[in-house]
């Protein structure tokens, strides 16, 4: 049975995944109390986060109902509040495919309020709005964010981050958000990694600890080769963007390149982490039977990506 904690909001959250030094900006981890397979939400049931134990890393910021009607609906400048639908269930789907078949459990943080009230897939300015009563939950959730990454990193040579969304696109396909615009993606599948008018797009997009550690993959070889996670998808009945399959979106077409927490969870303060954001299509996830084969596509398709890169 798994053991749920509930803890208060505020700097509690902080000493769950680490405690500070003296020193403003160096962060000390301790871990020693943690457990895998424990669930921990906030007291509120805003912020449901699972400690794993397997290179992955699942965040689900999109996928909450909870609507509370004392918070304002966010109406700020740029706010986004469409529900990403079943990506939560999406997430169960995948966690019980790593249990029953793998015997695993990645490491999950999940928002399972509105995204009418809150925006976890942003920086706090943004994803307030006007609510600052809502300003712990946001810390809540980056904060047991960045120390599931830290743990995951003590633990594995490697970890995959995956952020998980859904898109209403016309082309049914999974999109890859892989901090690369279009036009990016099209001079990685010509080759063309590092050219002065468009800079390193190895250092720019969020496999970038992966090619540092190891610097003799090309970018091409991890986004579009034989073993990339888009290339496995779509061999599984998932065409994805970018893949061997389909290197990059055309011109004019809709195309989510990754948000604030895949730039977060790439950035050089986890250099043993890599990833993407997923836009997931309805075909992919709007049935339990789909969802089930997705889930299996996925796992298949990590392991294959953290064997061979």
């Amino acid at each position: 049975m798994k053991k749920i904690a509930y803890i208060c909001m505020g700097w509690l959250v902080i000493l769950t995944g680490c405690s500070k030094e003296d020193g403003p900006e160096t962060k000390v981890y301790n871990f020693s109390h943690w457990q895998e397979g424990q669930v921990i939400k906030d007291a509120q049931g805003y912020t449901e986060v699972v400690i794993g134990d397997y290179p992955l890393v699942l965040s689900v910021p999109h996928g909450g109902d909870i609507a509370p009607e004392h918070i304002l609906d966010r109406e700020c400048e740029g706010a986004e509040t469409v529900k990403d639908t079943y990506t939560v269930e999406l997430a169960r789907a995948i966690q019980d495919e790593y249990r029953i078949v793998y015997g695993k459990t990645p490491s999950v943080v999940i928002s399972h309020i509105s995204r009418m009230k809150i925006d976890q897939n942003r920086e706090l300015e943004g994803a307030l709005c006007d609510n600052v009563e809502l300003t712990d939950t946001w810390h809540f959730y980056h904060n047991y964010l960045d120390s599931l990454l830290q743990y995951s990193s003590q633990k594995f040579d490697k970890t995959v981050f995956i952020d998980l969304h859904a898109h209403g696109h016309a082309v049914q396909r999974l999109e890859l958000g892989v901090s690369l615009t279009i036009s990016e993606l099209g001079y990685v599948f010509t080759g063309h990694e590092n050219l002065a008018h468009i800079g390193n797009l190895r250092e720019k997009s969020s496999y970038r600890n992966l090619l540092r550690m190891n610097s003799s993959y090309t970018l091409r070889e991890l986004l579009l080769g034989d073993h990339a996670f888009g290339t496995s998808m779509a061999d599984k009945g998932f065409p994805s963007v970018p893949s061997k399959q389909d290197p990059h979106p055309m011109t004019g077409q809709s195309y989510f390149t990754g948000g604030y927490n895949t730039t977060f969870a790439t950035s050089t303060d986890y250099p043993k982490v890599y990833g993407f954001q997923i836009e997931a299509n309805g075909n992919s996830k709007n049935t339990a039977n789909r969802r089930a084969q997705f889930a299996k596509s996925l796992a298949e398709s990590v392991e294959i990506m953290l064997h061979e890169f």
